[in-house]
């Protein structure tokens, strides 16, 4: 008995196909067999990919370009409790890198210093940017600051955005030492 500890090894289907495309190959990485099968893989992927952004294309709406009104979702910790979930905000500029094409977005409380994909973005569609006085910012944005999303979150909010505000007055508060002074919520 020559059976070195009863274990067999099967290589390939035992058409010898495998074996007749690496040794074409040499000593290769890929056989052109496996090669093949990535390619297949690949387009089929690749039409997959084409079919889900014409199925979001069809769902979500028309083209995003500068002066679109978009929605952006905010993360709960980015957000007061009475907050909304999406901050709505005008697509100001189209950058593109590479081959993406990304969205610069602002408020009126000033330019995202984040890009979003279009994936990211959801646009709204007929709404204008007069219609919730977004038209401002659209012709001025370039002198707005950068900001991130938490603050134009807060910018927006009705409730003054994520976290808390207390100032230590005894009575009124109308000193310049006061915090609820100097954020205006007197």
């Amino acid at each position: 008995g020559g059976d070195a500890g009863g274990a067999e090894e099967v290589l390939g289907d035992g058409s010898g196909e495998e074996d007749a495309e690496a040794e074409e190959g040499g000593n290769c990485d890929v056989t052109p067999r496996r090669k093949r099968l990535r390619d297949d893989a690949f387009a089929r992927q690749e039409r997959q990919g084409n079919e889900m952004r014409a199925r979001a294309h069809k769902i979500d709406g028309a083209e995003v370009k500068a002066g679109s009104i978009v929605q952006v979702s905010v993360a709960n910790v980015d957000r007061g409790k009475l907050d909304p979930t999406n901050a709505t905000l005008v697509v100001v500029e189209l950058v593109k890198k590479a081959k993406v094409v990304l969205c610069r977005v602002a408020n009126c409380g000033g330019v995202c210093k984040d890009l979003y994909l279009r994936a990211y973005v959801r646009p709204l569609s007929n709404v204008s940017p007069a219609q919730i006085g977004l038209d401002t910012v659209l012709n001025s944005w370039r002198t707005l600051p950068t900001v991130p999303l938490r603050t134009l979150v807060t910018a927006e909010s009705a409730t003054g955005g994520q976290g808390m505000r207390r100032c230590s007055c005894k009575g009124k508060c109308n000193t310049a030492k006061c915090t609820c002074s100097k954020a205006g919520h007197r």
